[in-house]
């Protein structure tokens, strides 16, 4: 038998792989009533995985099997449907976060306002069975490009003074 790989897969899933290889950090940071957010450096506002798990009114392995399932083969119906939601807003994504690089070493994982709020919609409308009424009523609250302005806002960012 030889040693010798004949043919390598041509995708190669990582548990938690990053959105490329940005080099991102985090401009400001806060958690109010345990909802993790903040601005990326480069004004791409976002969640953490806890606080989007929270705002969706799910349990955060909820999200994290939304990561898992995203650069399988073969999607879930729900994985699907989250990205034709980005998609319909006119956006696109490799992952549904952006991993950050610490100075710890440790990876941080920013989930992008165009994320959060895909996510949000499905549990608002489209999650069947699992339809939370914690996430209707945030969608409402956040709906569209609210978001955006609500995590500059609540973290004191300006994004005219950043460029």
């Amino acid at each position: 038998m030889s040693n010798t790989i004949s043919k390598l897969p041509s995708i190669m899933p990582s548990k938690m792989s990053g959105q490329g290889s940005l080099d991102l950090g985090i401009n400001k940071q806060i958690e109010i009533d345990g909802v993790g957010m903040g601005v990326l450096s480069d004004g791409t506002p976002f969640l953490t995985l806890r606080g989007l798990a929270r705002l969706c009114g799910v349990n955060h392995s909820v999200i994290q099997g939304i990561n898992d399932e995203w650069s399988q083969p073969v999607q879930q119906s729900r994985s699907l449907r989250i990205r034709e939601i980005i998609i319909s807003h006119g956006d696109a994504v490799e992952h549904p976060y952006i991993e950050i690089k610490q100075r710890s070493g440790v990876a941080f994982y920013a989930y992008p306002d165009v994320v959060c709020l895909a996510i949000l919609e499905y549990y608002s409308f489209d999650a069947g069975a699992n339809i939370k009424e914690e996430a209707k009523k945030n969608y409402r609250l956040l709906a569209g490009k609210a978001l955006r302005e609500f995590i500059y806002s609540q973290v004191g960012y300006d994004p005219s003074a950043a460029k």
